[in-house]
């Protein structure tokens, strides 16, 4: 210990151990070549050091914790910005169709007719959102685009419109 440590005066702190204990600690003191008064001293400093100071592995654990959270919610709240994005853009096609079109249909439209207008709708929702968007997350864009895709066209394929 530092002499400035030394120079400072001591409080008596009284504590009882088992038999066992007292006998490790008297082992470890005269291995280590200190009083057992010492021992407990130097353990007790370094016990409330510890407890004052939080390791760094554990604040390193817990932010490294916290930021995989927060990019999970960051990528879920992404992805349900597009889909919200793209739904407004498809309604926003769909609800422009009578007036690109001359009117709405006076007949039935044919077959497959409203699967080829779902698909035009799904592409301009696309453009939409490129040009929505800075060319820097387009790139994240993209990819969350090709997912839902891909599940978009699992969905048309096992019976949806």
């Amino acid at each position: 210990m530092p002499s400035s440590e030394r120079a400072r005066p001591k409080v008596r702190l009284a504590f009882a151990l088992s038999s066992e204990e007292k006998l490790k600690v008297e082992r470890y003191a005269q291995a280590l070549g200190v009083t057992p008064s010492e021992l407990a001293r130097e353990a007790v400093a370094e016990l409330i050091f510890k407890l004052e100071s939080p390791s760094t592995e554990t604040l390193q654990e817990e932010e490294s914790e916290l930021a995989e959270r927060m990019k999970k919610l960051e990528n879920r709240l992404a992805a349900l910005l597009a889909k919200l994005t793209r739904a407004s853009a498809q309604t926003l096609y769909f609800s422009t169709l009578p007036y690109l079109h001359g009117g709405l249909p006076k007949e039935p439209l044919p077959e497959g007719a409203m699967k080829a207008l779902w698909f035009e709708s799904r592409n301009f929702a696309g453009q939409w959102l490129k040009r929505a968007m800075p060319a820097s997350e387009q790139e994240e864009a993209l990819e969350i685009e090709q997912e839902q895709g891909a599940q978009g066209e699992q969905i048309d394929s096992e019976g949806g419109q």
